[in-house]
């Protein structure tokens, strides 16, 4: 209570001018930005502190292999249970730091999500799958099977332990909607934005990097542009879902360990209205990016022996 009464008490800094090209000055509860880091965040951490359950939610995504039927063609998508470039393995230190500091105030839910949403969008034009949805499914389990390296992250006795969910499970026992609602809703959001067209050429730019990763060239059709703005709106569909840092009737923060369009996008999909913690510099993520592709290469040579 006092955490939140002096933070709201800081009125003063209105008085101190700052030209409008300058950062201003804020106190977490009263400025809003447009990442509203400084705005949920706090309000989060106070919760924390007062004893209600406040959910870290982190993303661990799935692998993916891709093979193209003709030249230029968007290909089909294989995903697999990648726990040898698992990002919340990488970080797992930085987790555990995370969750000793959260500590000081409260007693966190660390929660490590599968992204079902990726895995089983059949009918919303994202991936072009070469598996069977029971296929998929299998992937699934082994991968929520193979976490096994959470138990290297110590937690103290009277901590609560890291859970490990599938995002279709966790928005039930939220009490929200469901997966496939958001990434549509999510959809809607991206290609109703004033500068979807830049967009537009911005996706087919994204795609060409992507795929190029794998050895693919496509051809700059409009599926490409189609499917690409759809990826990105699966990511703006999570962020629907967690407008001002609530899942159906949950508290949470995301903490983000990916690359930027993860952010952006979910952000774009609160509308802004959302707090996304990243502890760890882009240096470090780019080092995790171009550590996880060595290790795909070092695979996939090894598949070929």
């Amino acid at each position: 209570t006092v955490i939140a009464q002096t933070l709201e008490s800081f009125t003063f800094i209105e008085s101190i001018a700052v030209s409008k090209d300058m950062k201003p000055i804020f106190s977490a509860l009263r400025f809003k930005p447009v990442i509203n880091l400084h705005y949920f965040l706090p309000k989060k951490l106070v919760r924390l502190a007062q004893g209600f359950e406040v959910n870290f939610l982190i993303w661990n995504c799935f692998g993916f292999t891709f093979k193209q039927e003709k030249p230029g063609d968007y290909p089909t998508a294989t995903i697999i249970n990648n726990l040898d470039t698992a990002i919340a393995y990488y970080f797992r230190d930085r987790i555990q730091k995370m969750i000793e500091q959260l500590a000081r105030i409260g007693k966190p839910q660390v929660v490590i999500l599968v992204p079902t949403n990726e895995a089983l969008s059949d009918g919303l034009g994202i991936w072009k799958y070469a598996q069977s949805r029971s296929e998929r499914e299998t992937v699934i389990a082994q991968t929520l099977e193979s976490f096994t390296f959470i138990e290297s992250i110590a937690v103290s006795k009277d901590m609560k332990p890291i859970l490990t969910m599938r995002w279709d499970d966790y928005l039930v026992k939220a009490n929200a909607q469901s997966q496939n609602t958001y990434t549509a809703v999510g959809i809607n959001t991206l290609r109703s934005l004033p500068d979807k067209e830049k967009r537009g050429r911005r996706a087919l730019e994204q795609a060409r990097l992507f795929f190029g990763q794998y050895g693919i060239v496509l051809n700059p059709t409009e599926e490409v542009k189609e499917r690409q703005t759809n990826y990105l709106g699966m990511y703006a569909g999570e962020g629907v879902a967690s407008q001002g840092n609530r899942i159906g009737d949950r508290d949470i923060v995301w903490i983000n360990f990916e690359e930027s369009n993860v952010k952006n996008s979910q952000l774009l999909g609160a509308n802004g209205n959302l707090a996304v913690v990243t502890p760890a510099t882009p240096d470090e993520i780019n080092r995790y990016y171009r550590w996880k592709k060595d290790v795909i290469r070092s695979r996939d040579k090894n598949n070929e022996k």
